[in-house]
């Protein structure tokens, strides 16, 4: 069993990106993409390709059944049928895209997706020197903490020397770390690659708190 330690530290943006480059636009050479547009490009393919979590209940997720095969479901995933039915009047001319915290940006500028619906939160950094096209915001969240029921505690602030895992490639890491520095706590910081899911490293107990969004 496990209980949620709620902290709000700061508002998290869900919200899908288009990535665009007009032709004449200033760009840097790390962004140098060989189609014109973003739109251009999906309407001639005749198809998006959304990128998005697989396993996120409620927001992302593929599952299987023997009458409708492999079908994906929930808000991230509707955001991006919503883009297919307006660009083609057909919410099912779609192609889905596995993406996590290491891929989704890399996808996103290289044009492996057109368009990122998953967990992401909008910052400047991304804005601005990922150079990537934020749309409106689409979920507010926060930062959350789940620990075992059995440690008995009911406050992050209770946590004083714990091993806090989380994913290394959200804004986790300083969202936790300003947290713990504003109400002078000392913790051992867990950073989990992107090739391991957070949750498995906290379900085998290599962490006493999991560190992610609320919603997460």
């Amino acid at each position: 069993m496990v209980g949620k330690l709620v902290v709000s530290l700061i508002w998290v943006f869900w919200i899908f990106v288009i990535d665009s480059t007009a032709e004449g636009q200033n760009v840097s050479v790390d962004y140098n993409p060989s189609y014109s547009t973003t739109y251009d490009r999906v309407k001639a393919r005749g198809y998006v390709i959304c990128g998005t979590n697989d396993e996120f209940p409620g927001f992302s997720q593929e599952h299987w059944s023997n009458e409708d095969g492999n079908k994906w479901t929930g808000f991230d995933v509707d955001i991006c049928r919503a883009i297919a039915a307006a660009i083609f009047g057909d919410a099912e001319r779609i192609e889905f895209e596995v993406v996590n915290g290491k891929t989704r940006f890399t996808y996103l500028i290289d044009g492996t997706i057109d368009v990122l619906s998953a967990t992401t939160t909008f910052t400047y950094s991304r804005n601005v020197l990922k150079k990537l096209e934020f749309m409106p915001t689409t979920y507010y969240d926060g930062q959350g903490f789940i620990v075992r029921k059995t440690l008995g505690v009911s406050s992050a602030k209770q946590m004083e020397g714990a091993r806090i895992c989380f994913s290394s490639t959200g804004t986790g890491a300083k969202n936790i770390a300003d947290f713990m520095k504003l109400h002078g706590i000392n913790y051992i910081p867990v950073a989990v690659p992107p090739t391991e899911k957070t949750k498995n490293v906290y379900k085998r107990g290599d962490c006493d708190m999991y560190g992610t969004d609320r919603s997460g």
